[in-house]
């Protein structure tokens, strides 16, 4: 095999080697943390700061647990285009089931 297209010297391999920093689980993390500081986060936010590509399937993992509003507005892009985009307010933990 050519030295120059063996596996390891394919892609961008600085990118490969931060593997769980954008865990699902890293970026429900990020998330709360925003959060829990009272922020209101938008899907750009989210998206553009974050580092989080699917912000509605974070979201829909966290409300498991958590209550989230959903509010819709409207907002620029880098671009300067204007999307209809989800704006999400925190609303706490919600409480456990069965007392313990």
């Amino acid at each position: 095999m050519d030295e120059k297209k063996s596996p390891e010297n394919l892609g961008c391999q600085n990118e490969t080697k931060k593997i769980g920093f954008n865990s699902l689980s890293n970026q429900r993390n990020r998330m709360l943390t925003e959060f829990k500081t009272g922020k209101q986060l938008s899907t750009f936010f989210i998206r553009d700061i974050l580092g989080i590509p699917h912000p509605a399937g974070r979201i829909k993992e966290l409300r498991i647990k958590h209550e989230i509003l959903t509010l819709w507005t409207r907002e620029s892009d880098r671009n300067g285009i204007t999307h209809r985009i989800a704006l999400y307010v925190y609303m706490g933990s919600k409480p456990r089931m069965g007392g313990h």
